[in-house]
């Protein structure tokens, strides 16, 4: 697919409707049902230096995009970059675009001096697993994660 646009997001008007396109299509695709943010705290994430949403369009219609943190390292004064969603409408997966999205990631991270790049798979998503195997992202590191949610 060759009329693919990437574009970072900013706290502009309009680029905050288009974050909000970008969560519906997570929505889909990730198939949850999360309420949408007001404007207001969408506005203070697109301001926070530490967070970047990237988009993907075709015809100026958002297709797809991604989102990641920029984390500070102990022994380094670059930063890292962690995609923690990544997103495509169904009708356009397998088109490039999510390779699109990671081929920018790679120039923006050289462009800002970031240090590296990182994103999480689930092991049971073996479409996503497949998908970065295949990516921008060569390396693969085996890891367990542990959480838990504070109420």
């Amino acid at each position: 697919m060759k009329n693919i646009q990437i574009q970072v997001l900013s706290p502009e008007d309009v680029d905050i409707q288009l974050l909000v396109r970008l969560l519906q299509i997570y929505n889909e695709v990730f198939e949850h049902n999360y309420p949408i943010p007001q404007r207001e705290y969408l506005s203070l994430l697109l301001n926070n230096a530490q967070y970047l949403a990237i988009v993907a369009k075709v015809d100026n219609v958002v297709i797809g995009g991604l989102t990641a943190h920029l984390l500070p390292q102990s022994f380094s004064t670059k930063r890292l970059m962690y995609i923690y969603d990544l997103g495509v409408m169904p009708e356009f997966q397998r088109r490039g675009v999510g390779s699109k999205l990671l081929t920018f990631v790679r120039e923006y991270c050289k462009k800002h001096d970031i240090d590296g790049v990182f994103v999480q798979a689930d092991v049971q998503d073996v479409e996503a697993v497949s998908f970065y195997r295949t990516s921008a992202l060569k390396d693969e590191l085996e890891a367990i994660q542990f959480s838990c949610n504070i109420e």
